[in-house]
């Protein structure tokens, strides 16, 4: 079988996550959805993670998805979790999270709480076994 080339890859990503966007704004009548993105490094920073995130924010609020963004480990609490459809780690680096964080974050996506991971997210968390099999 043959692999997708990387240029086809990188144009299908926006659709592929406006498409995951409008899913989660029809979970819901009543409140609009909301997405939490994470861009916090222990290791390498990416430059590109103003503009990326405010692309993010652009493709979100043209779809009516309320986006709030922090780089701040001490948000991923199980009451504020509770608060988002979705988890975006945008270019994430090395271990960000501390166990109890990470049993919160757990908890949330095992409830059904979804989880995006966009580029270094694959270079986060190498020692938390149940985030290298989520991503």
């Amino acid at each position: 079988m043959q692999s997708i080339p990387s240029y086809v890859r990188l144009r299908l990503l926006p659709g592929l996550f406006v498409a995951a966007l409008l899913c989660l704004q029809s979970c819901s009548d009543h409140i609009p959805p909301r997405i939490l993105i994470f861009s916090k490094t222990a290791g390498y920073r990416h430059a590109c993670i103003p503009t990326a995130t405010a692309a993010l924010r652009k493709m979100c609020t043209e779809h009516g998805i309320a986006v709030d963004t922090t780089e701040e480990s001490e948000d991923f609490t199980e009451n504020n979790l509770k608060r988002y459809n979705a988890v975006v780690f945008l270019c994430t680096t090395g271990d960000v999270l501390t166990p109890t964080q990470e049993a919160d974050f757990e908890r949330y996506v095992q409830a059904g709480g979804g989880f995006v991971g966009i580029h270094s997210a694959t270079d986060t968390e190498y020692g938390w076994t149940w985030f290298g099999g989520l991503v």
